[in-house]
């Protein structure tokens, strides 16, 4: 949000008492945090008692979280940073008022890789304009973190079930979304699978929007709207279509994943570029935006354990000595992702490998 760059001072100030190694509770993010989570819970008994004209409401929060892990495994700065990230943002609020919810929902857009002073964009990851990094597996992930963390039918968890509130990637190209849709419908399959109980799923969104921080430059929907224009001409991209298709016979095909999936393929080795509407810091957004070449990487959900339709499938593409990066090279380093894609000025080559699963 627009504002003076806050200094590391005003930054503990802010966060004292939510941070472990300082020890009062008068930073206004403690206060702050505190003050809503009281008011959750006033409301949230009030809705409930007998003098409530509500009945028999369903109450629940929507928690907006990510995937965090710092920019640089071998730096302890980033470690903590990141772990720090973890443990203020992610669960100290559902922690407070785990006993006074209906139902549990989660936002999530992707991975942050955390710096020195927070989020930084990476040369060798993929990213929604908005400056999301694009990662599935860390929404299977974190929703195994909730799930044992906040084992439904405890003494502690009064919530039954968990909604995906917010889901979705800005990219007026279209080419990452079909992709990007897929895959993590597939990882909240495979979370549930493992017994979580995810009753709902809300793709963000409809139609481009307005966003809080970065204005009309990201464009999230499903359909296109033209703001040059008087009446704000709409018009459908391809990948409502697709969400029409999945939503109508409840399902993900393996045909529906590779053809999505060859849009990103395409446009990563002709190194195509598109719209980017965050500043290089990680930070700020853009109200114009830049252009960004499609990042060779496979950055598809790699922890499916069956498939929904009939036959047998592949797993994405990993290195086997280095499973967490799995492997994203920029042009003018490592160039040699994919063992069909050799391009030229290659400073070398990496072994990969990838699984064939079939069903029973």
């Amino acid at each position: 949000p627009p504002g003076p760059e806050a200094s590391d001072a005003t930054a503990l100030g802010c966060l004292s008492g939510a941070l472990p190694f300082v020890d009062n509770d008068s930073g206004g993010y403690t206060r702050a945090m505190g003050n809503i989570a009281r008011a959750h819970t006033a409301f949230y008994q009030w809705a409930h008692s007998e003098e409530s004209p509500l009945g028999n409401p369903r109450i629940g929060v929507a928690h907006n979280v990510a995937w965090n892990s710092p920019a640089n495994a071998w730096n302890v700065r980033h470690q903590a940073q990141a772990k720090v990230t973890e443990n203020l943002f992610k669960f100290a609020f559902i922690d407070d008022i785990q006993g006074h919810l209906d139902w549990l929902g989660l936002n999530y857009y992707g991975k942050e890789l955390i710096g020195d002073s927070g989020p930084v964009i990476s040369p060798t990851e993929e990213y929604s304009e908005s400056g999301r990094c694009i990662y599935p597996d860390g929404l299977y992930d974190t929703l195994m973190q909730f799930h044992t963390r906040y084992p439904i039918g405890s003494d502690k968890v009064k919530f039954t079930s968990f909604i995906i509130t917010e889901n979705g990637v800005s990219d007026s190209t279209d080419i990452l979304r079909p992709s990007y849709l897929i895959e993590h419908l597939l990882a909240i399959r495979e979370a549930q699978r493992q017994g979580m109980n995810v009753e709902g799923y809300i793709h963000w969104t409809i139609s481009d929007n307005w966003e809080w921080a970065d204005g009309y430059c990201p464009k999230f929907g499903l359909v296109d709207v033209d703001r040059s224009s008087t009446d704000f001409t709409r018009k459908t991209r391809p990948s409502y279509d697709l969400w029409t298709d999945i939503v109508g016979n409840r399902q993900v095909t393996q045909a529906q994943r590779d053809n999505a999936w060859s849009l990103v393929h395409h446009a990563f080795v002709a190194q195509l570029q598109r719209p980017f509407c965050r500043a290089v810091d990680g930070k700020n957004g853009l109200d114009m935006p830049k252009n960004r070449t499609f990042v060779v990487k496979d950055w598809r959900f790699s922890k499916l354990s069956s498939i929904e339709d009939s036959g047998c499938y592949y797993t994405s593409w990993i290195n086997e000595h280095n499973l967490a990066r799995k492997v994203a090279v920029d042009p003018h380093e490592t160039c040699n992702i994919l063992p069909t894609d050799k391009r030229p000025g290659c400073s070398g080559e990496v072994e990969m490998y990838r699984m064939r699963r079939c069903p029973g």
